[in-house]
């Protein structure tokens, strides 16, 4: 039996989304948030993480169009390589808890085409948890330029 370790995030209430362990790097609590004018909904403010301009999704708000930033007071810090640049950068995602790490083995996976449609654009696959359906999302497919502002302001 295969098993695989990932982090569990609680993106709002009721959602929770997993990363693989290794793309998940810190965890900032009580972030300072800076707006961005003229930017996306979901992704309209960043931080200052190591020097780092980091831009901040609510993936509430991508996915069901619903903000939930001002009931979230951390922000897990994901590393993902750029597929046009070959460079690795840093995106933060919203969170209402602290990450839980978790071991998946195969019998818990699903397919992808068991997500709802709103979903498969932004996950790699999915897995249960008793009975709840947990994506598996791709941190370079959410902070893709279709999703994020940095082109605008580069």
């Amino acid at each position: 039996m295969n098993k695989a370790q990932a982090w569990l995030l609680q993106i709002d209430r009721k959602t929770r989304v997993a990363v693989g362990h290794l793309e998940l790097i810190h965890i900032v609590n009580y972030p300072e948030y800076y707006d961005v004018p003229r930017s996306p909904e979901h992704c309209k403010r960043v931080i200052l993480w190591n020097k780092n301009i980091i831009p901040v999704i609510d993936m509430s708000m991508l996915i069901d169009g619903i903000s939930t930033y001002y009931h979230k007071n951390k922000i897990a810090i994901a590393m993902y390589e750029n597929s046009q640049t070959g460079q690795y950068e840093y995106g933060g995602i919203q969170l209402m808890d602290t990450p839980i790490l978790k071991v998946i083995d195969n019998n818990q996976g699903v397919s992808r085409s068991q997500l709802s449609d709103k979903w498969r654009d932004y996950s790699l696959s999915a897995f249960k948890v008793n009975e709840e359906m947990i994506p598996i999302v791709s941190i370079r497919k959410i902070f893709s330029s279709k999703s994020v502002y940095k082109d605008k302001f580069v």
